[in-house]
C-alpha cells in the first residue's frame, strides 16, 4: 500500500517503482499530479478523460493500435 500511495502521489521514486511493478495502465483522478508527470515524461499517453478520472496506457509498441486510436491530445481537451 505504501508503493502504491507513493505512486499515486507521485512521490519521490514513484517512477521507479512504476517501472519495478512494470505497471502498464494507469487509473487515476485527472486531475492528479501523476497524470501531468506521466504526460510529460510521453511514457505514457492519456487515452480516456471524463469530469473525474483518466486512464493512461504506457507509450510501447504493445499498444499502439489503442493509443493510436484512443490517444489524446491537449487540442482533443480544448473541443
Amino acid at each position: 500500500i505504501q508503493e502504491y500511495l507513493e505512486i499515486v502521489e507521485a512521490r519521490a521514486g514513484w517512477k521507479e517503482k512504476l517501472e519495478k511493478h512494470r505497471i502498464d495502465y494507469v487509473i487515476v483522478t485527472r486531475k492528479s499530479a501523476l497524470v501531468e508527470l506521466l504526460q510529460m515524461s510521453s511514457d505514457f499517453k492519456l487515452i480516456y478523460e471524463d469530469e473525474v478520472n483518466a486512464v493512461l496506457l504506457k507509450n510501447d509498441a504493445r499498444y499502439a493500435a489503442i493509443i493510436s486510436k484512443y490517444a489524446r491530445t491537449n487540442a482533443d481537451k480544448l473541443q
